[in-house]
């Protein structure tokens, strides 16, 4: 989280260090992620889409907790919003230069929050799909995705080598934060109740935006849905969709990311904020929220 953190220590020596500074910091990252997340669904989904989205954003109780609260991690949506810009402007783009801009992009990212790495992963297997629906062209493609991976390693690098120089140091919270980790994982004594106990976990994490019935005293989350009921089914209709569409790279991209944020709760301890790190699946959530409730329009207008 360092980067975050040094945005905080800017905050501080520009006004009187205090906790209402902290929360400000904070605060200023989840505003400037709403105007960020318009344009990145405008230029994918449309106008209508772009504008559902930013006021469901906007209103939002999920994005209004955490950005409030003053937890680093509300960093994550708004790298992902610029990364998603970034990389499908490259992908439409016949210039070489825009991949290395988001290589960049990518690379900063990591200076976010632990959480960020399952984003990175996300990205990876959307290339690489990309890459599979575009093979008669992966000569053209192949160098514009090392100018990616050349411009993310740059930025990455002294996190990596830290990272290689200490890793029980680095990966410390990971392995506190993780599955394998919970009590109750690890009161689980057979192979069958662990099973049992992940596939339970499972449930919780598709179920998310919906339901969330157990509170993190941490987090002050839980006993509701991440979302509202009513934009919690239009995100899953939304997200049925964007499957259909998965040939278009914006779409696979928001259900790639909406994915990777349910299966972000799964690998987590629910003693670790599990719905913390679900902020992965902002703000593309909203989109499909978004891309169902114009869909939704279109049928009744036919009538």
């Amino acid at each position: 989280v360092t980067g975050t953190l040094y945005f905080t220590a800017l905050i501080f020596k520009l006004f009187h260090p205090s906790l209402f500074t902290v929360r400000l910091s904070m605060a200023i990252l989840g505003i400037v992620t709403i105007p960020v997340a318009y344009f990145l669904f405008r230029y994918s989904f449309g106008r209508w889409v772009a504008l559902f989205g930013m006021v469901s954003l906007t209103f939002s109780y999920w994005h209004l907790h955490f950005s409030r609260v003053a937890f680093p991690i509300i960093s994550v949506p708004l790298m992902i919003s610029l990364i998603s810009i970034t990389i499908l402007w490259a992908i439409r783009s016949s210039l070489r230069w825009p991949w290395f801009l988001a290589g960049l992009m990518l690379g900063a990212g990591i200076y976010t929050h632990n959480t960020y790495l399952i984003f990175t992963i996300t990205i990876a297997i959307f290339l690489a799909i990309n890459l599979v629906l575009q093979r008669l062209q992966w000569r053209q493609l192949l160098p514009k995705y090392f100018l990616l991976a050349f411009g993310s390693l740059l930025v990455a690098l002294p996190l990596i080598q830290f990272a290689v120089s200490s890793p029980s140091f680095y990966l410390s919270h990971a392995r506190q934060a993780s599955l394998l980790n919970d009590p109750l994982f690890l009161d689980a004594s057979t192979i069958t109740a662990k099973i049992d106990f992940i596939i339970r976990q499972s449930w919780d994490a598709i179920t998310l935006f919906f339901s969330h019935p157990d509170i993190d005293y941490i987090d002050g989350t839980g006993g509701r849905g991440a979302l509202d009921p009513v934009l919690a089914i239009l995100a899953y209709l939304g997200l049925g969709i964007a499957l259909i569409k998965w040939r278009k790279p914006a779409y696979l991209l928001a259900v790639l990311t909406v994915i990777a944020g349910m299966a972000a709760t799964v690998v987590a301890s629910n003693y670790a904020g599990d719905i913390r790190r679900s902020l992965i699946a902002v703000p593309f959530i909203y989109a499909l929220a978004g891309i169902s409730a114009r869909k939704i329009i279109m049928i009744l207008t036919r009538f």
